[in-house]
């Protein structure tokens, strides 16, 4: 009976040191995964979030919901110490790891929309004809505009188009129609050189100027730049920013020479810092669509697939002189309407109305909001 009994008890110990030892394996990739992605889903909530959340009733009566969460949390260093199965699943066991809070002071924590905004950048600049001491413009010109495309355009947030050729909306319209409609944004960079001349100068002034400037140097001018940012919605300007900067003396030449170094650096500088501003400025504004009716009842939009917008995402349409400073007042939910993108090419899209009312007022007027 004694025998008996010890044998039962070396059998079950043996089966649980078979289960402990099967236990200690790992588990499949596939169940490690999903664990930790539930643990960083977790540890996410524990944060300030926010939760967006819309509901709208289709054509047929159905109702539809959609519920975003966004959190502000940045990890570092995020280890897996463990695995535990508690009730049959999986779970992960996270190290603390480093949070990041340079971001915590931010008022806007998250971009309004993950559209990619896209824009022209046009650079002019003043004398333009070439004329001796100005030679200089050209270079700077092209050197401008590849500093804000890159600053920009770093990380992905900017995207670049050229700008239209077409003196005015009548020329676009006549010669330029089977083109997609301009980005929602337009740069302008400018660059002015020109000598300003004192309002009652007369000939013995000019002839003294000739003769105390040396005969073989340029004296000091004085560049204007400005840098400006217009939401073309509207005609609206966004943002803007202006600085003189000395351009040096030099020897007088018909040929175009290399910019001097330190004037060079401090106009990256600017343009620099005008880009970190433009885009701390934008990063919580929404980004504002052109809407225009299309064939067969759709809305047309001037952003494709390079922006980030695909089939089935939703935007908003409403009357942009009420929505959104107006948005409160009773009449105004009563001309917004709900867009799902049908098409998608690459500058465009094209978008049916799936609930709500089409604004009642003129279609240059609508503006699409992406949800």
């Amino acid at each position: 009976m004694i025998r008996r009994s010890a044998l039962l008890v070396a059998a079950a110990l043996g089966a649980a040191l078979g289960a402990a030892t099967c236990h200690a394996q790992k588990p499949p990739p596939e169940e490690q995964l999903q664990a930790i992605r539930t643990a960083l889903i977790e540890r996410a909530l524990s944060s300030p979030t926010r939760v967006r959340s819309m509901g709208w009733l289709d054509e047929q009566g159905a109702l539809h919901e959609n519920t975003r969460v966004e959190s502000n949390l940045t990890l570092r260093g995020v280890r897996v110490l463990s695995y535990l199965e508690e009730a049959g699943v999986l779970k992960a066991e996270l190290a603390p790891g480093e949070v990041d809070s340079t971001a915590a002071d931010v008022s806007c924590q998250t971009p309004a929309s993950t559209l990619r905004r896209q824009t022209t950048l046009a650079a002019r600049y003043t004398p333009s004809d070439g004329r001796l001491g100005y030679t200089f413009l050209p270079a700077l010109a092209q050197s401008s505009r590849q500093t804000i495309e890159q600053r920009l355009g770093s990380g992905g947030g900017w995207l670049f188009s050229q700008p239209s050729a077409a003196q005015s909306s009548y020329e676009r319209v006549l010669y330029e129609s089977n083109l997609p409609p301009e980005p929602p944004y337009s740069l302008l960079l400018e660059l002015n050189a020109q000598r300003e001349e004192p309002m009652e100068r007369n000939w013995l002034s000019s002839l003294i100027q000739a003769f105390e400037a040396p005969s073989n140097q340029l004296a000091p001018r004085a560049v204007r730049l400005s840098l400006r940012m217009e939401e073309r919605h509207g005609r609206r300007v966004l943002w803007q920013r202006k600085a003189v900067i000395a351009y040096p003396a030099e020897d007088k030449s018909l040929t175009q020479r290399p910019l001097p170094e330190a004037f060079a650096r401090e106009v990256e500088d600017h343009l620099i810092a005008w880009s970190d501003a433009l885009q701390t400025q934008l990063r919580c504004e929404p980004t504002v669509l052109s809407a225009t009716p299309a064939a067969a009842g759709l809305i047309r939009v001037n952003a494709g697939s390079r922006s980030g917008l695909a089939a089935g995402e939703r935007l908003l349409l409403v009357d942009s002189t009420r929505v959104p400073i107006r948005t409160l007042e009773a009449e105004s939910l009563q001309q917004t309407a709900l867009l799902e993108i049908v098409t998608v090419e690459r500058d465009e899209a094209q978008a049916r109305i799936v609930a709500g009312t089409t604004p009642n007022g003129s279609p240059a007027r609508w503006a699409a909001l992406p949800l």
